[in-house]
């Protein structure tokens, strides 16, 4: 009997073709399953605020981005998302920009096995798990303070991530990198300035070159469209109010920004300030504005005030998504006039009719009666002075703020305020900027599925319950009529 003819072998042979087969089959769709994943997002984000998603900003952004890049995190992945929660959605939303635009390129570049990748940029501060954005000759760096809001218990001498503005800090590197436009904003020192630090980060990343000058010493950058002093300590002189002035007229061209932002703690007078603002119609009166309505308040104490917005144009964005803006420990201020002459004066900001101003010599022991209210309150304005080249408007700006903490780190970083969002739009409208991305920070709270829409729990709901089980009761009754009537 020739075995390789019988009907035993026949089918032990079919078997063990079918089962190479299956094989083959599993490890080519494994493949191709792997290959789309890194292309092509295959997950659902059933999370409540898509925090592993790109906005619709960044995805239009990416539409337009016709630059090759390259993205290096510096570590390998495994140590990458191993880092926490805020690392694994940071790894997962840089994933995302690669697979909505071939162009980028994600990396992971482990220097602790590779030290000579740093040696190629020896300008560069790289540390493990930053990361390095590369578009031809321009580079950006994202730390673990640009990827998340970082809440540091200074007692216990400890740090964590409390939200995520990963995808802010991507998206705007893309920006900077790729971009051949930048605004030039000048921070102006030398009266005890307020550290402004933090938010001057938050500009770079926005695709702003930041430069810092000495007013006492330098004339003020003639390429910089903003300049920016932030509660100095100490009166400027004469001679720095005409620089001033001469940077605002920019000889007569205008279309300059001075950005002022006063403080409760400016102990000393500034005749010479106040006179420039007074010109252009802001006053800075003392004391310190509070509220006694507990719902303008964003933290306890009468001071952690929140101000409404009196215009439309530059906080539209804002009141879209009903975020509030933050004026904590503010000096009130005053609108000297509406209009005079080329200039005009207005609100952005303003303190509910429940706010009052706490006198600067009040006692240790005060508290706010209801005699002491005296809202609304002015807390940011801006006077606008307008020329024509012919029929061409040309426009210098003052915006004055009586709170310096309106750009703290605490108020730009905090998730549910406006601040980062309304300072940021201000400044990119009344520069004429258009390439401008900003993304909401976003926290990782909980772990339910964000099923807020009763079809996608319907049609999950059916899925798990029928139409899976139902599928395997058909294929079950197919293979057992099969070898019944074999």
């Amino acid at each position: 009997m020739n075995i390789f003819k019988s009907r035993k072998f026949r089918q032990g042979s079919m078997a063990t073709l079918i089962t190479v087969l299956v094989i083959v089959l599993v490890v080519v769709v494994n493949m191709v399953a792997t290959a789309l994943s890194e292309r092509f997002s295959l997950s659902l984000d059933l999370t409540t605020n898509k925090v592993f998603s790109l906005s619709n900003e960044t995805k239009d952004f990416l539409k337009t981005l016709d630059k090759d890049v390259t993205v290096y995190i510096l570590s390998d992945e495994e140590t990458f998302m191993a880092g926490g929660v805020y690392y694994t959605q940071a790894g997962e939303v840089i994933k995302r920009y690669a697979q909505h635009n071939p162009r980028i390129k994600v990396v992971y570049k482990d220097i602790i096995k590779d030290p000579t990748f740093v040696a190629n940029y020896p300008n560069l501060s790289l540390t493990a798990r930053s990361i390095l954005i590369e578009c031809e000759d321009k580079n950006a760096v994202l730390t673990a303070y640009d990827l998340f809001n970082i809440e540091v218990d200074y007692n216990a001498g400890t740090a964590q991530a409390v939200s995520s503005k990963a995808e802010q800090a991507m998206s705007s590197a893309l920006l900077n990198v790729t971009s051949d436009k930048k605004i030039t904003l000048t921070v102006l020192e030398g009266h005890n300035e307020y550290d402004i630090s933090y938010f001057t980060d938050v500009l770079r990343m926005n695709n702003y070159e930041i430069t810092t000058q000495n007013l006492m010493t330098d004339e003020i950058n003639p390429d910089a469209t903003i300049a920016v002093m932030a509660a100095p300590m100490r009166d400027i002189s004469e001679a720095e109010a005409k620089k001033l002035d001469a940077f605002l007229s920019n000889g007569e061209k205008y279309g300059k920004t001075f950005f002022y932002l006063a403080s409760v703690d400016q102990t000393v007078d500034t005749p010479v300030i106040d006179a420039l603002l007074a010109e252009w119609g802001i006053g800075i009166n003392p004391g310190v504005v509070f509220d006694i309505n507990m719902s303008n308040i964003f933290s306890p104490g009468y001071y952690y005030t929140i101000a409404g917005y009196a215009e439309d144009e530059y906080s539209a964005n804002v009141q879209t998504r009903k975020l509030p803006a933050g004026l904590p420990y503010s000096r009130p201020l005053e609108i000297l006039y509406e209009n005079k002459s080329f200039t005009t004066t207005k609100e952005l900001l303003t303190f509910s009719s429940t706010a009052g101003v706490r006198a600067s010599d009040a006692a240790t022991d005060w508290v706010p009666s209801q005699s002491d209210i005296s809202g609304p309150i002015t807390g940011m304005a801006i006077s606008q002075m307008t020329k024509y080249d012919n029929a061409t408007p040309m426009t210098s700006n003052i915006v004055v703020c009586g709170s310096v903490d309106l750009i703290a780190d605490y108020m730009l970083g905090s998730p549910n305020m406006a601040n980062s969002d309304y300072v940021l739009d201000l400044l990119n409208s009344i520069s004429g900027r258009e390439d401008v991305i900003h993304i909401q920070d976003k926290t990782l709270g909980g772990t339910e599925l964000g099923l807020t829409d009763y079809s996608q729990v319907i049609t999950i709901s059916i899925v798990l319950t029928i139409i899976f089980p139902l599928a395997v009761l058909v294929l079950g009754i197919v293979i057992w009529m099969r070898r019944r009537h074999r």
